[in-house]
């Protein structure tokens, strides 16, 4: 059955996160949980201000940074995204995701070299995951056509579509652009 809380519920569950954060400042804990709680409720802003905070105090976990970029990405805040995409994988080389990240962030931003370097590189990483190397390659196939890379882009997309043939994203570009 699908739950639909008691708004009350749910700001009474805030109010007692704005008070874990403010009797434990320095606890990174203290912040994410705030986080998780917001995020659920689609308060993306402050979300995004609770992960900080917890990032702030520590850099070490690698869910804050993913739950954090992917706020950006829900904001469409690509230069932020860029910046903390970056820092994510100089501190977790190799997590294949925050490539995907920096490169769709790069894309956004037309750096489209930069998002190819991203893009191949975190390629690389991925073992066992459709999902993600689906989106990898897409992605790939958007940067290069970009630059008129025709060749690039096209062997980039027939990768997606090997991978998840019924990818909408892949199909609706490719077909796009083929035309």
């Amino acid at each position: 059955t699908e739950r639909n809380p008691d708004p009350k519920l749910i700001e009474e569950a805030l109010e007692l996160n704005q008070i874990l954060v403010d009797v434990h400042p320095n606890d990174p804990k203290a912040h994410s949980m705030h986080g998780d709680f917001l995020f659920r409720g689609n308060q993306f802003e402050k979300a995004r201000t609770a992960y900080r905070a917890a990032i702030e105090l520590d850099q070490s976990k690698f869910v804050l940074w993913s739950q954090l970029l992917l706020i950006e990405s829900e904001l469409s805040d690509f230069p932020a995204m860029l910046e903390e995409s970056s820092r994510a994988v100089e501190l977790f080389p190799n997590q294949p995701s925050f490539y995907l990240f920096s490169g769709i962030a790069n894309i956004q931003e037309k750096n489209y070299e930069a998002a190819i370097e991203a893009l191949e590189l975190g390629s690389s990483l991925v073992f066992d995951n459709k999902f993600l190397i689906t989106q990898f390659y897409a992605s790939l196939g958007d940067a290069y056509y970009s630059l008129k890379d025709y060749p690039n882009s096209d062997a980039n997309y027939d990768k997606a579509l090997a991978e998840d043939g019924e990818n909408l994203y892949v199909l609706n570009n490719y077909s796009y652009y083929l035309s």
